[in-house]
C-alpha cells in the first residue's frame, strides 16, 4: 500500500515539473513589418530559437535576437528617424506554439523614446514598434521580457494521469481491506 501511494506521489511530481515554456526549441519567425503589421517588408525565415535575425533597413540595419525569454533589438548605426507610419519595427512569431502569455520592457532597454506602449503580443507572436521614433546609435538596445504560459507536454499528461489512476487505485484496495476487516 504505502508503495503504491509512494509511486503515485513521485509520478505526479515528476508530471508536475516537466512544463515546457521559453521559446528555446521553439521555430520561430523574425519579420519587419512597414507601413502596418500585415505588411512584410523584410522575412528573416524560420530558424530554431535562440537564433538572431539580421533586417537591413535602410535607416540602421536592426538585428533582432530571440532568446529563452527575451527579444533584443540591437542597432548598428545612428541617425534619422524611423517613419512615423502606424507601424515599423519587427515582429517575432513563434510558429510552434501558442503560449505567450505577456510581455513587458526590461529595464536595460536604452532607446530612446521606446516605452511600453511600443509593445504588444499575442498567443503567438511579440511586436517591438519603432514607429516614429530616432534612429538609436550602435549602443542603444531594445529588450522586451516574455512570459510563458505552462503548459504541459503529452508525456507530464501522460505521468499526471498514471499518478492519479495509482492514488485512486490505492484507495480503492484500502477501502476493500476495511471492509473486510470490519
Amino acid at each position: 500500500m504505502k508503495a503504491i501511494l509512494t509511486t503515485a506521489l513521485a509520478a505526479s511530481l515528476a508530471a508536475g515539473s516537466a512544463f515546457a515554456a521559453g521559446f528555446t526549441g521553439d521555430t520561430v519567425d523574425g519579420a519587419y513589418h512597414f507601413p502596418d503589421t500585415s505588411t512584410v517588408v523584410l522575412d528573416g525565415g524560420g530558424a530554431v530559437a535562440p537564433t538572431s535575425f539580421f533586417f537591413s533597413t535602410g535607416l540602421p540595419n536592426t538585428t533582432a535576437t530571440v532568446g529563452a525569454t527575451q527579444i533584443t533589438l540591437s542597432f548598428d548605426a545612428g541617425g534619422g528617424t524611423f517613419n512615423p507610419a502606424s507601424f515599423s519595427g519587427v515582429v517575432i512569431t513563434d510558429l510552434t506554439e501558442a503560449d505567450i502569455t505577456g510581455v513587458t520592457l526590461d529595464p536595460s532597454t536604452s532607446v530612446p523614446g521606446f516605452t511600453a506602449s511600443d509593445l504588444s503580443f499575442t498567443s503567438d507572436s511579440v511586436s517591438l514598434n519603432l514607429q516614429g521614433l530616432g534612429v538609436p546609435s550602435a549602443n542603444d538596445i531594445v529588450v522586451a521580457d516574455v512570459s510563458f504560459g505552462g503548459v504541459p507536454e503529452p508525456a507530464s499528461w501522460a505521468l499526471m494521469l498514471l499518478g492519479v489512476g495509482a492514488v485512486g487505485g490505492a484507495l480503492r484496495l484500502s477501502r476493500r481491506r476495511d471492509a473486510v476487516t470490519a
